[in-house]
C-alpha cells in the first residue's frame, strides 16, 4: 500500500458531516488526519435537557480538554 497525501487543510466538520472527499486540485482522498496547532485550552460544554422525573430543565456541565474533543469523534 502507499500513501499519497494532499496538502489541503479541511476541518473535521467538513470531513465528517459534509463528506468532503476531493482536494482543491481534484484529487480524491479517503482519510483525514487531525492537525493540532498548540491548543492547550480547556473547554466547558453545557447541555440542557428536560428531566421527566424532576419535571424541569436540567443543565449539565462537562469540562473537556482539546485533545479529548477528537478522541471521541470516531
Amino acid at each position: 500500500m502507499y500513501v499519497n497525501p494532499t496538502m489541503d487543510l479541511i476541518s473535521m466538520r467538513a470531513f465528517t458531516k459534509l463528506k468532503v472527499r476531493k482536494a482543491l486540485e481534484g484529487e480524491r482522498f479517503s482519510h483525514w488526519l487531525p492537525l493540532y496547532f498548540g491548543e492547550n485550552e480547556v473547554y466547558t460544554l453545557e447541555s440542557e435537557n428536560y428531566d421527566h422525573e424532576e419535571g424541569q430543565m436540567v443543565t449539565t456541565k462537562r469540562t473537556i480538554k482539546t485533545f479529548e474533543r477528537f478522541e471521541n469523534m470516531f
